[in-house]
């Protein structure tokens, strides 16, 4: 910026100086004296209006940037600013940058002030850099007070960079490294969090440097626990996995994959096929009713039952209600026929370390994936009469995680459609 052709003694360029000090200090003043007032006496406190918030900027001391020409009293301190040694105007900006922070750390700042303050603070710090002095140190503080402020505003990234130039510049400068490590501590980085403390604690010893460092360690090994526990789990359960699908295929049963999230039926069960002491097998089982979109779930179909065991006691004979879903009351049970499609999930591959029968982990999108789409379906009738296990025995059926079988009312027009079509609704 050039300067003007007006020359001023120096008498009237401190008389300049001095006078927008002084206004800026009766503006804060007043504000000051007026937010006390309001909260002795119970008032709101008084709020800001847009151009009183940015009065400040006008005062020509603290203007971003100063016109050119406009009046004489700008012309001449953009003169003593021009001619102000580089540290100096770095540390009045730094100074009206702490001004700003310490506003935001009390506890009586309102959340709408904080957020100014901060804008105000990180303006005046990023000024004090703008300036360029040639004092590392210096520079250094400016950035680590600016990084607290990115802090307090959640913007760790941000934070990290300012901390990374600042020690940099000066690597005596703790506060730096501290915020350094305490935003990748934000930021789960606890790896890089340990790095710069390490790098810190090599200077000397700090105490709080020291404790960050720590609970980066304690974050780092819980999750190596957790991991190392997953591991186990997972091999447990691959184990059991292995046990059963042995004690299935002793029975020629094929165990597969969950075509679907089961938990929509089964509720919060986590019961699974499983064979007892005695070689019985036990298999939580779902009835589907694909007409109305309703489900039964049947805790335990044991071994050696019929499906007309539970269908009695779902739909007993002689019994004039019907479930609230039948509205033409044709579920009866001289009137329902059960369906299950052969060919239709993928057998477990014991070969596979991906295995996993939990479908409250698993999404319907991934669950699609293990439809055996290879070999050719069809609708297999089972009689009233037939046990479980001769129809998890059939060649092509698969059990998909849990059996699951399609309810319909036969001769209705919906069955009909269902048998032609392979019509399926989940």
């Amino acid at each position: 910026m050039s300067t003007t052709d007006h020359s001023l003694t120096e008498e009237e360029e401190d008389e300049i100086w001095n006078n927008s000090i002084k206004q800026w200090k009766e503006i804060k003043e007043s504000r000051r004296i007026e937010k006390e007032k309001a909260i002795a006496e119970g008032r709101p406190v008084p709020t800001i209006d847009e151009d009183e918030e940015s009065a400040w900027k006008d005062l020509p001391i603290f203007m971003e940037s100063l016109p050119e020409g406009e009046n004489l009293g700008v012309d001449a301190l953009q003169t003593i600013v021009d001619e102000c040694p580089p540290h100096v105007l770095a540390d009045t900006y730094k100074e009206e940058g702490n001004t700003r922070f310490k506003l935001v750390v009390q506890k009586t700042t309102s959340e709408a002030d904080k957020k100014r303050f901060m804008n105000e603070a990180l303006h005046y710090y990023t000024k004090a850099l703008n300036v360029k002095c040639d004092d590392m140190k210096r520079n250094s503080v400016i950035l680590s007070n600016r990084a607290a402020v990115h802090m307090e505003m959640k913007n760790f990234g941000k934070a990290i960079k300012d901390c990374t130039v600042a020690v940099e510049f000066d690597e005596t400068n703790i506060k730096a490294f501290y915020r350094q490590v305490k935003s990748h501590l934000s930021l789960l980085q606890y790896t890089k969090a340990i790095q710069v403390a390490d790098r810190a604690l090599k200077s000397g010893d700090n105490k709080d440097i020291k404790t960050l460092r720590d609970q980066a360690v304690a974050h780092i090994e819980r999750a190596q626990r957790l991991e190392m526990e997953r591991q186990l789990e997972q091999t447990r359960k691959h184990e059991q996995l292995v046990e059963l699908v042995g004690k299935l295929t002793a029975k020629k049963m094929q165990l597969g994959h969950p075509l679907f999230d089961m938990s929509r039926y089964t509720g919060q069960s986590d019961r699974a096929v499983s064979v007892d002491a005695e070689g019985i097998a036990h298999f939580p089982t779902v009835f589907l009713y694909p007409e109305y979109g309703q489900s039964d779930y049947i805790l335990d179909f044991q071994e050696g039952y019929c499906f007309g065991d539970h269908l009695e006691y779902m739909f007993p004979p002689g019994n004039k209600e019907f479930a609230h879903w039948d509205k033409d009351h044709r579920y009866t049970l001289d009137n329902i026929e059960i369906y299950f499609q052969t060919n239709w999930s993928t057998p477990i591959d014991l070969n596979n370390n991906n295995n996993n029968t939990n479908t409250k982990n698993n999404s319907s999108n991934n669950n699609n994936n293990n439809i055996d789409n290879s070999k050719k379906k069809r609708w297999v009738r089972c009689k009233h009469t037939t046990n479980i296990e001769t129809v998890l025995s059939h060649p092509e059926y698969v059990i998909p995680q849990i059996p699951v079988f399609y309810i319909i009312s036969k001769g209705s027009p919906f069955a009909n459609k269902f048998i032609k079509e392979g019509l399926l609704s989940q």
